[in-house]
């Protein structure tokens, strides 16, 4: 078989390779060679690369691989920067890939917030009460009309963006909305200010999908998140299946308005007083928690390269079971310990937050390397941290 080509080996990129692998499918992984626990997957090969983030290096990586390959191959962007690159970069691409994703265009439409929240206006596409400020100056006026609390959103998040540790930025009130608006304007000119739905994280409903190169959906997976870390604008630490037929009509009518094709998801969040449901995002790569699907019978990285590279249909069930859960191990410690320490999650309610059928982002029997190293991990920090404790004191 051809192996798959994955970029980034985080809890996303584990899944990529993992689903490939339990069906037979090599996978060779980009990596930016951190040595964190998802490396120490038996389920790939890895190529270490440092300046993975830099599209020079990255575009120069993959093409030497592809020469190397027995066949015309796919990759699976596993971050939203790779998904720009390698989008951004097709022409050189192409000849050793296959590309499960749509058209530039459309690639450039989803991963810019203003572009494609201004596409979700045009199109009557439901999602919340969104401005466009070209100034600080215009905010004073959105201060006066928007309700709180609300939120300021880079169009992208640039590698300048996240330096500063920041991702969304959320205001009580128009004093803070001006304030934390004139902030954000000098590092970033393309803001959005958003209402915030309300509604706990596990309002929070997702849809993931395969479109095949005419756009006709060959599966379809929804879920419910439970937790998310960082709580109200992280990722998801604890999701759960769950099918739900509006989500999956929303999904198909918003994919199609784009002519979308290849792999997608799309977040929504259910209004906690309308009952509305309101698109959030639509992400052209993996999912963080896309494991899950797989563990439930949708496994889209297979179904893409069986549609790519292979030229077959995979089989796909007609149905998957709910409530099947997905825990991201160190993700869902930390967010259920934030919600606990504010006395909004008691121990009995965390432990019955894990009942029932349930898979794990890193421990698996068939993959033991990826826990094993973040138990080594832990062990090592526990020994030292005496010592890391006496040396801030005498620094």
């Amino acid at each position: 078989m051809v192996p798959a080509v994955v970029i980034g080996l985080g809890v996303n990129g584990l899944g990529t390779v993992r689903a490939l692998g339990r069906r037979g499918v090599p996978t060779i992984v980009i990596t930016n060679g951190s040595g964190d626990a998802p490396e120490h997957t038996r389920f790939a090969e890895k190529i270490p690369l440092p300046a993975i983030s830099d599209p020079a290096a990255l575009i120069e990586c993959l093409v030497a691989q592809g020469r190397k390959l027995p066949g015309k191959s796919i990759i699976f962007p596993s971050g939203d920067l790779s998904l720009g690159y390698v989008s951004e970069y097709r022409k050189e691409l192409e000849p050793y890939y296959h590309l499960p994703m749509p058209s530039h265009d459309v690639v450039d439409l989803i991963l810019s917030k203003s572009r494609f929240y201004r596409f979700a206006q045009d199109h009557g596409l439901p999602i919340a009460r969104t401005f466009f400020p070209d100034s600080p100056d215009q905010v004073e006026g959105i201060g006066r009309e928007i309700t709180y609390p609300c939120l300021i959103k880079p169009s992208i998040a640039t590698p300048e963006w996240r330096a500063r540790g920041l991702k969304i930025l959320q205001c009580n009130d128009a004093a803070e909305l001006s304030a934390r608006f004139r902030m954000a304007w000098e590092i970033h000119r393309d803001l959005i200010v958003q209402e915030v739905t309300p509604g706990p994280d596990s309002s929070l409903f997702f849809s993931l999908t395969y479109l095949d190169r005419a756009g006709v959906p060959l599966a379809m997976f929804t879920g419910r998140k439970v937790r998310q870390y960082i709580p109200h604008f992280g990722i998801s630490s604890l999701a759960e299946s769950l099918w739900d037929p509006e989500i999956a009509g929303r999904t198909e009518r918003t994919l199609a308005a784009l002519d979308y094709t290849g792999y997608g998801s799309i977040e929504f969040k259910r209004h906690a007083v309308t009952g509305e449901y309101l698109m959030t995002e639509v992400t052209g790569r993996t999912w963080y928690p896309h494991a899950l699907s797989e563990r439930c019978g949708i496994n889209l990285p297979y179904i893409a390269y069986s549609d790519l590279v292979l030229g077959t249909r995979a089989p796909v069930p007609e149905s998957f079971p709910d409530h099947v859960k997905w825990i991201d191990e160190v993700g869902d410690f930390k967010s259920a310990l934030w919600y606990w320490r504010r006395g909004e999650l008691s121990l009995a309610e965390w432990r019955r937050s894990y009942a029932g059928k349930r898979y794990w982002a890193l421990a698996t029997w068939d993959d033991t390397g990826p826990i094993l190293a973040l138990g080594r991990r832990l062990a090592f920090r526990a020994i030292t941290w005496p010592f890391r404790k006496l040396a801030r004191i005498f620094k």
